[in-house]
């Protein structure tokens, strides 16, 4: 073997740095993940407690339509994935979001109708939208075309006497100012919600 031949050849000291640098990489990013993991599930839970002291002690009579305008008592419903209420609702900022409602009156688990209006960003864009009521899904995931607004509606049981968590999965959200040159928005918005209604029956 000539003297460049082994040259290019590695060696074990190589190899074994190679692996030891591999090792550490990987290390590295599975901890990153765990932490960007838990950080998200600690502000989500965080935001779900803070939502659910806040509406705990509030009884609604049905039917009743909560509002999340910036002069509505109920922005306190907010729990996590939002931007800050304007004078119609509020935008999602994030892709996951969710709400906490007061109680529905009752001492057991009744089927309730319940119902949202939302929008989109802008009207050439798809809107896929899934929507939870305490783990139960809102009808089926759909994928709505348009700005609307949009309506979903459907029973769904719920256990009177404890506050009603909805999540919401959306798209991922996008700032308008870089897609459009008229709109100066440097928000990340996903989708908007304008109210929820809860009713005996649809």
């Amino acid at each position: 073997m000539t003297a460049e031949a082994r040259r290019d050849k590695p060696t074990r000291a190589s190899i074994s740095l190679f692996a030891l640098l591999f090792a550490i990489g990987t290390c590295y990013l599975a901890s990153l993940a765990y932490f960007l993991r838990h950080s998200t599930n600690f502000v989500e839970r965080s935001g779900i407690e803070a939502a659910t002291q806040a509406v705990s002690r509030m009884h609604s009579a049905l039917p009743v339509t909560y509002t999340f305008d910036a002069k509505s008592p109920w922005t306190k419903s907010l729990a996590y994935g939002w931007n800050a209420p304007e004078t119609w609702g509020v935008w999602a900022s994030n892709t996951t979001a969710a709400v906490v409602l007061p109680p529905v009156p009752g001492v057991r688990t009744v089927p309730v109708c319940i119902g949202l209006r939302f929008g989109n960003v802008w009207s050439k864009r798809r809107l896929p939208l899934s929507i939870a009521v305490d783990g139960q899904p809102l009808g089926s995931p759909k994928v709505y075309s348009g700005q609307g607004p949009f309506e979903a509606r459907g029973m769904v049981p719920v256990e009177a006497g404890q506050p009603v968590v909805i999540r919401f999965h959306g798209p991922a959200p996008v700032i308008p100012r870089a897609i459009s040159r008229t709109n100066l928005d440097g928000r990340l918005l996903s989708f908007s919600l304008l109210g929820i209604t809860i009713k005996p029956r649809c």
